[in-house]
């Protein structure tokens, strides 16, 4: 009988410890992979070109071309490389906790349009003629993102829930590939800027990123973490600008190729990760 109590007695603190297995508070360290969805939206254009024409050496002429465009949205789909380290505390050992993670995803995502004509209004002097300036291909990426969100959450015996959201930085970078300006002139058109130029341009843009998550705890020690982000970018504006010199026989053309682009991503990203806590 006394042997049967003390089994008994054993199975159930064995019962109760093993059903506890979420700690009152822990630093922690985790690697995954996380699933993107990226909408890379509609990127806001303005271009300009300016320029001299020259006859024999001698200028006869200067005028400016045009106009605003929008390169179009896109939505790319990739699997990604992700790392976190985070803390959490219950509120007085309650079920109640608060924490904040910080996240590192490597994205490397890019979404490319191709051969892009874009309409050009324009005059020289008194007279007015249409162009085009034609885009070979317009690439906008999303490499390094990293997020820190602090969070408040309710746990179980084996697992918490949380929802939070804070700040985020997004490192991207815009292409725009082998631009040549042209104009029509009568039925002819013309050759404007020479050879293809090229702009690009690479930034950290701040945003904010909004976060929900579950975790399953095996041990005090190792736990798993699903989570949903959902990441706005904060909004890109470039500034370009390329002179260009182009000679046909006795004609010259000399001048700058200008443009403006603003444009932002979203990213909405479901992340698992295996964490050891310490």
């Amino acid at each position: 009988m006394k042997k049967s109590l003390l089994l008994l007695a054993a199975l159930c603190f064995s019962v109760t410890s093993s059903a506890q297995t979420v700690p009152d508070n822990a630093f922690y360290g985790g690697l995954g992979v996380n699933f993107n969805i990226i909408n890379f939206n509609a990127a806001d254009a303005n271009t300009l070109g300016l320029s001299d024409v020259y006859f024999n050496g001698k200028l006869v002429s200067s005028g400016s071309a045009g106009g605003p465009y929008e390169f179009p949205a896109s939505t790319e789909n990739i699997f990604a490389p992700s790392a976190q380290l985070g803390y959490f505390s219950r509120f007085n050992k309650s079920k109640w906790l608060w924490g904040a993670k910080y996240t590192y995803s490597y994205v490397n995502s890019t979404s490319t349009s191709s051969e892009i004509h874009i309409p050009q209004y324009g005059s020289v002097g008194k007279t007015t003629f249409t162009g085009d300036a034609v885009v070979q291909s317009f690439e906008y990426s999303v490499f390094s993102q990293m997020t820190l969100t602090p969070y408040f959450g309710i746990s179980t015996k084996k697992a918490f829930f949380y929802l939070g959201g804070g700040p985020s930085l997004t490192q991207t970078e815009e292409k725009i590939n082998n631009v040549v300006g042209y104009a029509f002139i009568g039925e002819k058109e013309v050759n404007i800027s020479g050879a293809p130029i090229s702009f690009s341009a690479e930034d950290w843009t701040i945003g904010y990123a909004l976060t929900a998550g579950g975790t399953y705890f095996f041990n005090p020690s190792w736990f798993l973490d699903l989570s949903y982000t959902f990441c706005r970018t904060g909004t890109q504006t470039n500034n370009f600008i390329a002179p260009f010199s182009h000679s046909q026989g006795i004609v010259a053309t000399t001048g700058d190729l200008i443009g403006r682009t603003s444009t932002h991503q979203t990213l909405n990203s479901f992340t698992l990760t295996i964490n050891r806590t310490f």
